[in-house]
C-alpha cells in the first residue's frame, strides 16, 4: 500500500488550490482542523504531512504520535520540519506556489518516508532474528556451562569407583584404610559441589530474569576448590600454582563465579599445554587494592596473534580444532560484569597471556 499525502489548512481556498496542483499525481486526503487530522493519520498511511496555518502543539503531537511521518510546512518557504525540535530548509519557495514545485517537495518528502519505512521494517526482521539467535545463545551457554561439572562428576565417581574397588581388592593396612576413604570422601564432596552448580545453573535458565542469591564469599576458597576439580586429570597435576594471601571477601554468586575460574584456568591449562615446552605453568595470583579484588591468571603458553585477541569475546569464535564452543569467555565477561568488574587481556606471542579480573570487595569488609 502506498503512503498518501494529508493537506492541513483552514482556508477552503488553498485546499482548492492543491487539489488543482497535483491533478492526480499523488494520492492525498485532506482535512481543515487538526481534529480531523489526527482521525487521519490514524486511520490510514500517511506519508507526508503537508501544513499550512496550524498551531504548534498540533505539530508537537504528531512528531510524538507518528514519528516516521515527514513534516512539510508551508509558510514564507516551504520547509521540512526535521522532528528535532527545529524547521531545516528543505526547498524554499516563494508564493505563489507553483504546482511543479509543490509535486518536486511532496515526492522528495514521500521518497525519504519511504526509505525510513523500509529500513523500519528491516530492524524489526533483524530484532526477530536476534531473538531467534538469542535462544540459540542461551542452548548453546547452558550446554557449556553444564559441561564442565558433569565432566567432574564423571571423573570423580570413575576415581571413587576406582578406589573403592581397591580397597575391596587390596589387604591394605589400618594405616593406609583412613587415608583411602578420607580420599573417596572428598571426591564424592566433589560430585555434590557439581550437582549444587548444575542445579543453580539450570534454575538460572529457567529464571532468567533474576540468579541465585548472592553471598559474601572468599574468592580464594572459590579457586582453590577449582584448581582440585581441574587436577584431578593426571596430565594437569602440578601446572597450576596459586599465590592468596589475605583478601577482603568479595560478594557474588560461588557457582557462577566459580564458571569464571573453571574457564579462564581451563584456557590457560590448554594454552600452557599448547606450547612448544615441557614445562606448562599456570599462575592464579589474587590481591586487593583499595576496594577491589584482583585476580590474575598467567600462563607460559604461545600467546595470541593481534587478530585472534581482537576476537576472543566474539560469541562461538574458538581456536580450538574439536572440543570448543567460542562461548567461555563470552559468558565468563558477562558474569563478571553482572558482578559489577571488568576483565581485561594481555598477551604477545611466544610469551604467553594474561587475564585480569577486577571485582568490588563485599561492603563492610
Amino acid at each position: 500500500m502506498e503512503p498518501l499525502v494529508l493537506y492541513v489548512d483552514n482556508d477552503i481556498a488553498n485546499l482548492v488550490q492543491f487539489e488543482t496542483s497535483l491533478e492526480g499525481a499523488l494520492s492525498y486526503r485532506t482535512a481543515t482542523h487538526p481534529a480531523e487530522a489526527l482521525r487521519i493519520l490514524d486511520s490510514e498511511e500517511i506519508g507526508v504531512l503537508l501544513v499550512g496555518e496550524v498551531g504548534a502543539d498540533f505539530l508537537e503531537q504528531v512528531r510524538r504520535s507518528h514519528p516516521d511521518t515527514v513534516r512539510l510546512i508551508l509558510a514564507d518557504a516551504l520547509v521540512l520540519d526535521e522532528g528535532d525540535g527545529e524547521k531545516s530548509p528543505s526547498i524554499y519557495l516563494r508564493p505563489p506556489w507553483t504546482a511543479q514545485a509543490l509535486r518536486f517537495a511532496l515526492q522528495t518528502a514521500l521518497e525519504r518516508y519511504r526509505a525510513a519505512r523500509h529500513r523500519r521494517e528491516l530492524e524489526a526482521k533483524l530484532r526477530a532474528a536476534e531473538r531467534v539467535y538469542a535462544l540459540g545463545v542461551a542452548a548453546a551457554e547452558l550446554a557449556h556451562e553444564i559441561r564442565s561439572p558433569l565432566g567432574s562428576i564423571a571423573s570423580n565417581l570413575r576415581m571413587a569407583t576406582d578406589a573403592l574397588c581397591r580397597l575391596r581388592d587390596a589387604r591394605a593396612t589400618d594405616d593406609d584404610l583412613p587415608a583411602q576413604v578420607d580420599a573417596v570422601v572428598r571426591m564424592l564432596e566433589d560430585c555434590t559441589e557439581a550437582v549444587a552448580a548444575i542445579t543453580e545453573i539450570t534454575r538460572s535458565m529457567e529464571q532468567a530474569t533474576s540468579s541465585s542469591e548472592a553471598e559474601s564469599l572468599d574468592l580464594a576458597e572459590v579457586v582453590r576448590l577449582t584448581i582440585r576439580t581441574l587436577e584431578m586429570a593426571p596430565d594437569r597435576r602440578g601446572i597450576i600454582g596459586l599465590e592468596a594471601p589475605d583478601l577482603p571477601r568479595v560478594r557474588g554468586h560461588r557457582t557462577r563465579l566459580g564458571q569464571v575460574v573453571t574457564n579462564l584456568l581451563t584456557n590457560a591449562v590448554q594454552a600452557a599445554q599448547a606450547a612448544e615446552h615441557d614445562d606448562p605453568r599456570v599462575l592464579v595470583r589474587l590481591w586487593h587494592e583499595g576496594d577491589e579484588v584482583f585476580m590474575e591468571v598467567r600462563d607460559n603458553g604461545p600467546g595470541m596473534e593481534p587478530e585472534v585477541l581482537a576476537r576472543i569475546f566474539d560469541p562461538f569464535f574458538t581456536t580450538k580444532a574439536e572440543g570448543g564452543t567460542g562461548l567461555g569467555l563470552v559468558i565468563s565477561r558477562r558474569i563478571v560484569e553482572e558482578h559489577g568488574g571488568r576483565i581485561q587481556v594481555f598477551t604477545k606471542v611466544h610469551e604467553g597471556s594474561r587475564f585480569l579480573v577486577m571485582l568490588p570487595a563485599a561492603p563492610n569488609h
